[in-house]
């Protein structure tokens, strides 16, 4: 699948029109994957459809890029624990 790009090229969340070729003669409302700058994205097949090898002007959205966080795990021989540490220890029994 061969996708260019046509208007701004921010990091922003803007859509921009990219210009997609048919990979096969498809009928309006079909959807299929393209890619574009290394992301992958839904391509609907606008009304009249479209055949083989056509090339057609489609708005694509980057995605918000996700954010990786560290947390901190809680040691098992950290107050809230029991006994020797373990991890039958943190477990609250009846009384």
């Amino acid at each position: 699948m061969t996708v260019k790009g046509y208007g701004s090229s921010g990091q922003s969340a803007q859509p921009t029109n990219v210009q997609v070729i048919a990979p096969a003669t498809l009928n309006a409302g079909y959807t299929f994957d393209a890619v574009y700058e290394g992301n992958t994205f839904t391509v609907t097949v606008p009304d009249g459809g479209v055949v083989k090898g056509q090339r057609f002007i489609v708005p694509f959205i980057p995605q918000a890029e996700a954010t990786i966080m560290e947390a901190s795990l809680l040691p098992l021989n950290s107050p809230n624990t029991r006994g020797n540490g373990t991890a039958a220890d943190s477990i609250p029994t009846g009384v």
